[in-house]
């Protein structure tokens, strides 16, 4: 069985990657490019590689998710901190309009 880690933007990736590591045989992981590929390239490429070259090898896999309002929540505080050099291009986003009315 191959185990395979579906990582998230701003979901504990990185972290994961770094408790997982001593076990994995092989890592996508590094440039975001690669370590973040849609599924539809994961399919075409690494996945139909692996079931032609261990075609009896099963792949489990796993993910986290965060809860989108958490997520939200953090990138505008994240957007609108006091060391942003120009606060007023979060001020006018979408987010901070979506904010005001919570």
């Amino acid at each position: 069985m191959v185990l395979l880690f579906c990582a998230c933007r701003k979901c504990a990736s990185t972290s994961i990657e770094k408790a997982i590591q001593p076990f994995c045989n092989i890592n996508f992981s590094g440039h975001p490019k690669l370590k973040h590929i849609n599924a539809q390239l994961f399919s075409e490429t690494i996945f139909s590689a692996h079931k032609k070259l261990l075609p009896n090898v099963e792949i489990e896999s796993f993910s986290l998710i965060r809860d989108p309002l958490e997520r939200m929540e953090s990138r505008y505080r994240y957007k609108t901190r006091d060391e942003i050099k120009k606060p007023e291009s979060s001020k006018s986003s979408k987010l901070h309009r979506w904010h005001e009315l919570q």
